[in-house]
């Protein structure tokens, strides 16, 4: 497969294309230095116009930033052959649309062979996934800032970074000037906690106020919101949500319970903050994050901050009608960008308060420009967004065929790998995404989190397949069927994730290792009684061996004495 790759232009405001800040007798030159710089047949070299359109500072420029404005554009399309989706010719054909690999597979293939050969690779949840035509345009934005920095800093690094911003705007339906990029959700938490910190130390806020945060809230958001706004005077209060969970309805019920009696127990605190994970991440679940936010507004929650990690390439997003105060997302994780690559969408009543938690050069000039530039660092990731983007587009025909498809496959393998352990899965399959949790048997005897460390490690080292567990607990509630089907209480589950590069026969491989692990441990045979086994064997043979050396010593000294007594004689 042959994907052209995306380059650094520049644009003038009248449509036309020209060096920034180059001397006229520059174009002379221009083909030495295009073969010089290694652009082939069918690539088009810095300095010539893609699509003749024209982008003027006024319309590109991040917040007032001093920087020149110039445009990165990409190269062409990408030469994926065929389509990922069949077409049907129902009125269903769009939510009935299923994948062919048949034509792709080499490709897909191709992709991501950086892969580790014979490693089935289910927990793209985790860290996510760059297919090679993706970094092959980061690593030509990164080539461009090594080959001349200064030419790269005044213009198309501002431009290029726009760009992304733009694409990414446009795919969640928010405004651009609402949308700016940063590394990752981690630090959109810490830039929202800042400011909740600073309205406690400006008295905006009084102490005792309150940030609502659920027993499921990502571990990292936690400690954002405790580090910064928690040391301030605020009160974090965390409802708990069930899991296994049978409904959306389940957890609206709990919620809004827990929301009637933090007003009677605590009428004087505000809640000034709700957190919530749009897709908690473990135990993976697609929250009802809409009527969860009417609640909040009709229980008077100021401020509403949705972690959305795993939302874009997920989840349809619109952004302008969701009504949360702030959303972010993870583009490295499911829309393929280089790591690490992140949005963030705020209102605009917001957006002259936040602030980079790294000062730069920028600061007070808009949070979008201070994010462009946080000093001397690599934005490759954040200038191959659009390519990011372009791929998903190439290969599924757009973001809603991805996610369905993701999420039609993961569901099925769920099913399969319950049915054949005899466990159920952790969420109805509507409330799951591109992940599904399922329940681990429990002949694993998982009885702490040490335990269910150790089966990961082994299920990772000895068995090659990477997956996430998730611990319980000893006193975790039973599923709803539990009892009547006489069900042992679960401590433990397996969280899977579906990308496309995955195949069926990965799914099998995690199968039959759980079943092979857990007949083993009925057995008796478990990993920790071999460890005794096989060091009380290693300590024999050491005392064998120091026994012998010993006689040989005791023989070697006593021939020795015999023969120098015999020369004394």
């Amino acid at each position: 497969m042959q994907i052209k790759r995306g380059i650094i232009e520049a644009v003038d405001e009248g449509g036309g294309s020209q060096p920034l800040a180059e001397p006229a007798h520059h174009e002379a030159g221009k083909a030495e230095e295009d073969d010089e710089a290694g652009y082939g047949e069918g690539k088009r070299p810095p300095g010539e116009l893609c699509n003749g359109e024209s982008l003027s500072p006024s319309r590109v420029c991040q917040g007032n930033s001093a920087l020149l404005i110039a445009e990165l554009l990409s190269a062409g399309k990408a030469g994926i052959p065929g389509k990922l989706l069949d077409t049907a010719e129902d009125d269903d054909a769009e939510s009935k649309r299923v994948v062919d690999r048949k034509n792709l597979s080499i490709s897909i293939e191709e992709e991501f062979s950086h892969h580790k050969p014979g490693l089935a690779r289910l927990n793209n949840g985790s860290f996510g996934s760059c297919p090679q035509s993706v970094l092959a345009a980061q690593e030509n934005c990164s080539r461009c800032w090594l080959r001349q920095p200064d030419k790269s800093y005044f213009g198309p690094l501002e431009e290029g970074l726009y760009r992304a911003r733009k694409e990414v705007a446009d795919l969640v339906n928010a405004p651009v000037e609402e949308v700016f990029l940063l590394e990752n959700v981690t630090a959109a938490a810490s830039m929202v906690a800042l400011d909740v910190m600073w309205a406690f130390a400006e008295g905006r806020y009084k102490k005792g106020d309150s940030i609502l945060m659920l027993n499921f809230t990502y571990g990292a958001l936690k400690k954002s919101f405790q580090a910064y706004a928690a040391r301030a005077g605020g009160r974090i209060f965390q409802v708990q949500i069930p899991f296994p969970v049978s409904s959306e309805e389940q957890i609206l019920q709990v919620f809004e319970e827990a929301l009637e009696e933090e007003r009677e127990e605590n009428p004087s605190s505000i809640i000034r903050m709700a957190v919530f994970d749009h897709i908690v991440s473990m135990p993976t679940m697609i929250l009802p994050i809409r009527q969860l936010i009417k609640l909040c507004r009709s229980y008077g929650v100021e401020n509403i901050f949705i972690d959305g990690a795993h939302g874009i390439g997920n989840l349809e997003l619109n952004l302008t009608e969701l009504d949360a105060d702030y959303y972010t997302s993870n583009l490295h994780k499911w829309m393929f960008a280089p790591t690490t690559a992140a949005f963030v969408h705020c209102k605009a009543k917001h957006l002259g308060r936040l602030h980079h938690p790294i000062v730069s050069h920028l600061y007070g000039v808009g949070i979008a420009a201070e994010c462009s530039w946080l000093g001397t660092r690599d934005y490759s990731p954040l200038l191959a967004v659009p390519a990011a983007i372009k791929f998903v587009i190439d290969v599924a025909g757009s973001i809603e065929n991805y996610s369905k498809f993701n999420h039609c496959k993961v569901v099925a393998m769920a099913e399969m790998l319950a049915s054949s352990w005899g466990t159920f899965l952790g969420t109805p399959p509507e409330m799951c995404a591109a992940m599904a949790m399922v329940a681990l048997p429990p002949a694993l005897n998982i009885h702490s989190q040490v335990d269910l460390l150790a089966l990961r490690r082994r299920i990772r080292e000895e068995y090659q397949v990477d997956v996430h567990l998730y611990y319980a607990g000893s006193l975790a509630p039973a599923n709803i069927d539990d009892a009547s089907q006489g069900r042992t209480r679960t401590t433990a589950y397996v969280r899977i994730s579906h990308q496309i590069y995955n195949n069926s026969d990965e799914y099998i491989k995690l199968r039959d290792v759980v079943n092979d692990i857990a007949r083993k441990r009925h057995l008796g045979v478990s990993p920790t009684h071999a460890n005794l086994a096989c060091q009380a064997t290693l300590v024999i043979q050491f005392v064998h061996w120091v026994m012998l050396i010993c006689r040989r010593s005791a023989f070697f000294e006593c021939t020795m004495s015999s023969t120098f007594s015999q020369i004394e004689k």
